[in-house]
């Protein structure tokens, strides 16, 4: 809780502070949108860590349900894919996507989504200054694996094992910078768990996500797409 209490006030801190700054009188106009934008940006984070915060707690609680189904796994990276569109132009990034047309996995939609976007944010905000993003997909024994790696600089070896930890960053300053909340891996983890799954992060050419979930049986797909 102190670590939780410790998170929400750094942006509340930031938020008080630029305020103050702006409502003196004798700055430019200029000078109080300059500060007005970042405690919009504070605003936004940390409406964003709040919302983070209520999903952990409801997972803990048993109160977070996933509503799976039969679900075609391409046409649901063409939905994140749309998602993350406005992001990814922002930044100017690349983002290829390479799953066999004939994959089919059980799983919340919507709740998957907002893994596969959570993951590709988060390369967006580490990966570099210009991101390429590549998202693969395959079958194999262990179900379907899905990779969405970057080639960013990765993270250091010692802190891969800790990085779907609750609050954790690997470099605070870099990410209370660019915006992360250390987070929302951890969400990542809790839904793919849910979900049967497995999630483990490795550096191979910058930092790799993989993901393996169960794959649906091939005859329960043929009417159920979408």
């Amino acid at each position: 809780m102190s670590s939780v209490a410790h998170e929400l006030r750094t942006p509340l801190t930031y938020v008080k502070g630029y305020a103050d700054v702006a409502s003196r009188r004798g700055i430019s106009e200029a000078e109080r949108e300059k500060y007005l934008t970042i405690i919009r940006e504070e605003a936004d984070q940390l409406t964003s860590m709040v919302r983070q915060l209520f999903q952990l707690a409801k997972m803990e609680e048993n109160a977070f349900v996933i509503e799976p189904s039969v679900t075609h796994l391409s046409s649901l990276l063409e939905e994140v894919a749309t998602q993350v569109e406005p992001f990814i132009e922002e930044k100017q990034a690349q983002l290829t996507i390479h799953v066999p047309d004939d994959l089919y996995v059980t799983a919340d939609r919507t709740r998957m989504k907002q893994v596969l976007v959570n993951i590709i944010q988060n390369a967006l905000l580490y990966g570099g200054e210009i991101p390429v993003i590549q998202v693969e997909g395959e079958r194999t024994e262990q179900g379907v694996r899905l990779c969405i790696s970057d080639q960013g600089p990765g993270v250091p070896d010692e802190s891969l094992p800790h990085l779907f930890e609750r609050l954790y960053r690997v470099d605070k300053a870099r990410s209370r910078e660019q915006g992360g909340s250390g987070l929302g891996l951890a969400i990542v983890k809790e839904i793919v768990e849910m979900h049967g799954g497995t999630v483990k992060a490795f550096n191979e050419n910058g930092l790799t996500i993989l993901i393996i979930l169960p794959e649906e049986d091939a005859d329960d797909t043929h009417s159920h797409r979408g």
